[in-house]
C-alpha cells in the first residue's frame, strides 16, 4: 500500500473561524446569501397561493431559525412534528422548538419555503442536455430536481472559493 504525504490532518479553514463555535462552522456552508434567498422564495410562493391565511413576510434570520428547529428535529427523532411543542413531561419529553418559534409559523414557513423562486424553473441549456442521457432526456423536466437546487449549488461553490 502506497503511503501518502506525512503531515499533521488539519481542516482548511478561514483564518478568523471559531472551530469552537458549531454556528460558527455551520455558517460555513450556510451564508447569509442562502437564508437571504429562502426567505424571498417563501415570501414570493406564499404570496402566489390562494390560500395563505395569517401568512406574514418571513426574513433571513427567521429562517435560521426554522432551519436550526429542522436540524435539531433530525437529530432528536419524534414521531409527529407537533410533539416538538408539547410542553407536558408525563407523556414524553420536553423540547425547546417553542420557545424559539410557535407550531402554527413552522407549519407556514414548512409549507411555502422553496429553494429556487416559485413558479417557471430554469430552462435546460443545449450543454446540459447534450450531457444528458437518452433516459434522462425523456423523463418530464419536472424530474430535473437538480435544476431546483442549482442557485444554491452555485452560492456554496462561490462561498467556498472565497474561503481557500
Amino acid at each position: 500500500m502506497k503511503e501518502g504525504p506525512k503531515r499533521d490532518p488539519r481542516p482548511i479553514l478561514p483564518e478568523n473561524t471559531d472551530v469552537t463555535s458549531p454556528y460558527a462552522l455551520f455558517s460555513l456552508f450556510w451564508t447569509d446569501e442562502m437564508f437571504e434567498i429562502l426567505a424571498n422564495n417563501a415570501n414570493l410562493y406564499a404570496e402566489q397561493q390562494e390560500t395563505h391565511r395569517g401568512w406574514y413576510a418571513t426574513n433571513a434570520d427567521e429562517m435560521r431559525v426554522f432551519i436550526g428547529i429542522l436540524i435539531y428535529m433530525g437529530l432528536h427523532p419524534e414521531g409527529e412534528t407537533p410533539a416538538y411543542w408539547h410542553e407536558d413531561l408525563r407523556t414524553g419529553p420536553n423540547h425547546m422548538p417553542s420557545l424559539h418559534m410557535g407550531l402554527n409559523r413552522f407549519s407556514q414557513l414548512q409549507r411555502f419555503v422553496h429553494i429556487a423562486p416559485p413558479g417557471g424553473e430554469p430552462e435546460l441549456t443545449a450543454d446540459e442536455i447534450e450531457k444528458m442521457t437518452q433516459k434522462q432526456k425523456d423523463q418530464n423536466p419536472d424530474k430535473h430536481w437538480w435544476r431546483k437546487i442549482e442557485a444554491y449549488y452555485e452560492d456554496a461553490q462561490q462561498a467556498d472559493s472565497e474561503r481557500i
